[in-house]
């Protein structure tokens, strides 16, 4: 939110923003659909634990439902291809080591890109091959033993 309220603030022209949780904390997602702040039951698990919220702060709330044009939300396994794709890159490009979290953004946009699910989505952000896009990547491998499962598996 903090990102997002110094875009909004700062920038004369800001970018198309959009954010990335989990499907089993997908309170961000929810809020944004509803027009309202809610709280989501976490049930299930994820291996996205800095995303696993139920609920919007407040202040975070106050700012992300006017700086973000939606959000989207993911399942594990595209946070973890994405870890895998940033632990293998192409053509010179340096290896990136990333958490689940920390990888959902680049997850996020591997699943717009992948299927015509989210056409319509897509052309709400002006997605397609020409945009330029920045994917923050929030954490390194905070946990070491799931990193080395998953990057293993290339």
């Amino acid at each position: 939110a903090s990102i997002i309220g110094y875009i909004m603030k700062e920038w004369q022209n800001p970018p198309v923003c959009i954010s990335v949780e989990p499907h089993a904390a997908n309170c961000l997602f929810e809020s944004i659909k509803t027009g309202n702040r809610v709280s989501v039951e976490n049930n299930e698990t994820t291996t996205m634990a800095g995303l696993n919220c139920g609920s919007v702060s407040t202040l975070a709330w106050n700012i992300l439902k006017s700086g973000l044009i939606g959000s989207i939300s993911i399942s594990d396994k595209l946070s973890e291809e994405a870890m895998i794709t940033l632990a293998s890159p192409v053509s010179g490009d340096p290896v990136i080591i990333s958490g689940e979290s920390g990888a959902s953004g680049l997850g996020a946009l591997i699943g717009l890109c992948k299927t015509h699910e989210f056409n319509k989505f897509k052309e709400k952000i002006c997605l397609n091959k020409t945009s330029s896009i920045l994917v923050i990547n929030t954490e390194g491998d905070t946990d070491r033993s799931n990193y080395k499962r998953v990057v293993n598996d290339i």
